[in-house]
């Protein structure tokens, strides 16, 4: 296989592992208690511009978009790490800090699945869960598509652990909400 260069290394906290997930296939799990705000892990690999996510050269299951024009992935051939197996849920465990790091919104005990809500940083509107959802939670959407972040306002709870490029538009929103009811 040829030499891939990174633009980021992805980065993953001592105590997780793979193994067989009642949501989907393979999943990570924590094999120690992550404390609230606990660094998890952070999402590496090539970037790229948005416009070549479908190009053939990335390696779609590993797309994460870091802004409106930029995507991080893996190349075709480069090679999946802990961050393509974190499975949906939507009742997350895990979420952004920053564009690149995924820590512990709750304490997490050992043995529970690391699961993240995909609305947290998917935003394109032609993409779609590929099945139902399976995540279990009371608040299940069943459909997990690239519109749900717009399910999201600035005063929920989950807001502060969204990417900062979906945060800049769940505030436009917002903002453009509130001036349609000011008229």
């Amino acid at each position: 296989m040829p030499w891939i260069i990174r633009d980021i290394e992805p980065w993953f906290a001592d105590g997780v592992e793979v193994r067989s997930s009642i949501i989907h296939g393979k999943g990570l799990y924590s094999k120690r208690l992550f404390e609230r705000g606990s660094d998890i892990l952070r999402i590496g690999g090539c970037l790229f511009h948005i416009s070549e996510r479908r190009s053939g050269y990335v390696m779609p299951s590993t797309t994460t978009p870091v802004s409106e024009q930029v995507i991080m992935a893996e190349r075709v051939r480069g090679s999946k790490d802990y961050s393509d197996y974190l499975n949906h849920s939507c009742d997350p465990n895990i979420g952004f800090r920053d564009a690149i790091s995924i820590v512990a919104i709750r304490d997490i005990p050992a043995g529970e699945e690391l699961v993240i809500d995909y609305a947290f940083w998917e935003c394109d509107s032609a993409w779609k869960l590929k099945t139902v959802c399976n995540c279990g939670s009371r608040n299940c959407r069943q459909n997990v598509t690239g519109e749900n972040w717009q399910l999201v306002k600035p005063t929920d709870e989950c807001y502060r652990y969204f990417s900062p490029f979906l945060k800049r538009r769940i505030l436009a929103l917002a903002e453009k909400g509130n001036t349609n009811d000011a008229r």
